[in-house]
Parts: structure tokens; sequence; C-alpha cells
């Protein structure tokens, strides 16, 4: 069996103000668009925190891969084409 792995967290933190981190346009999808939190808003606000702080997941972005596509970049990165044929990286 594997040993649990124990997270210790602030629930006396606010939440995240993502208006002050950029942000990727509204069309891409990232972690943070799909995941669904607790009903529990107490727990909500302390897991997105975490989540924000330790998987960045407001800019892990979700792309269907299919066989024979071209390799992901580095994780971590993101490009993209938004119109101007210039390539974005956040």
């Amino acid at each position: 069996m594997r040993r649990p792995v124990i997270t210790v967290l602030n629930f006396d933190l606010p939440a995240h103000d993502l208006s002050r981190r950029p942000q990727l346009p509204p069309d891409v999808l990232t972690i943070r668009h799909v995941l669904r939190m607790p009903e529990d808003p107490e727990l909500a606000r302390v897991l997105h925190n975490h989540l924000l702080d330790s998987d960045s997941i407001e800019r892990r972005v979700l792309v269907p891969v299919s066989p024979g596509s071209a390799p992901m970049p580095s994780p971590g990165v993101c490009f993209w084409d938004d119109g101007d044929s210039e390539q974005q990286t956040f």
C-alpha cells in the first residue's frame, strides 16, 4: 500500500483574485473550466486556492490528441494562434 500524501492548508485565506493574473482567452478550455468543486463553499474555496497554487489549473489547457498529431510543447507552456499569426506564451 502506498503512503498517503498529507497536505496542510490554511482555511483562513480568502479566495485568490484571478483578475490580477494574466488570463487565457475565454475560448481556451482549461482544467479550471471543467473541474467541479465540492458544494461546501469553504472547502471549495480552500481546494480551489490550493489547485491554483500547486497545479496552475487556470493555465493548464486541455487539448485532444489524435494519432499522428504533432508532439505537445513542454508542460506548463501554452501556445495558440490569436488570429494575428503570432504565437502567445503563458
